[in-house]
């Protein structure tokens, strides 16, 4: 498997169909469970409010702009002392589109990158497996907690099962 510079990499088509996939489409804008209100293939900012709609074909452009956002954050925050695997590249980019760049920058991924630790990189991010939830209490108050999602550890497994694949096959190499 050849390992190449971020910058040289972009989300491979079957990257494009597991996000969409994961993040399945939406007509009218709701709010997930962390209360951020969400169109289309998981698309989120400013200008999706409450009934915000989208056709299937808005829906995949702003996708395909969003992930371009992400991959160009993610190629800042990586650098180009870091070489990747096109499924390791697919993983972290689809793990950024959901829980943002920022976090996967400000994990222990990037780290774990520079030092050649792919594994324990890939492996990290089985841990971006919680969602906020909010509670209103008894009281009027709400409070935002984070639990366990079945559905994020299924997407994470298979977000890792993408990026250990690469890694998987370069050690069998000569």
């Amino acid at each position: 498997m050849t390992r190449l510079k971020p910058t040289l990499l972009a989300l491979s088509a079957s990257g494009l169909l597991a996000i969409a996939g994961y993040e399945g489409y939406s007509a009218t804008a709701y709010k997930d469970t962390g209360g951020i209100s969400t169109v289309g293939f998981g698309h989120t900012g400013p200008e999706v409010k409450p009934g915000s709609r989208v056709t299937v074909v808005q829906a995949l452009n702003t996708l395909g702009k969003d992930v371009g956002k992400t991959e160009r954050a993610l190629q800042s925050c990586f650098g180009d002392d870091v070489l990747l695997t096109h499924g390791e590249w697919d993983a972290y980019v689809a793990l950024a589109y959901n829980v943002g760049a920022g976090a996967v920058c400000k994990s222990s991924i990037r780290p774990k990158l520079r030092a050649g630790q792919y594994r324990a990189a890939c492996e990290a991010i089985r841990s971006f497996n919680t969602a906020k939830v909010r509670a209103r209490q008894p009281d009027g108050t709400v409070v935002v907690r984070r639990v366990v999602s079945k559905g994020l550890t299924n997407r994470r497994n298979s977000e890792y099962q993408k990026c250990v694949q690469g890694i998987e096959s370069e050690q069998i190499s000569p």
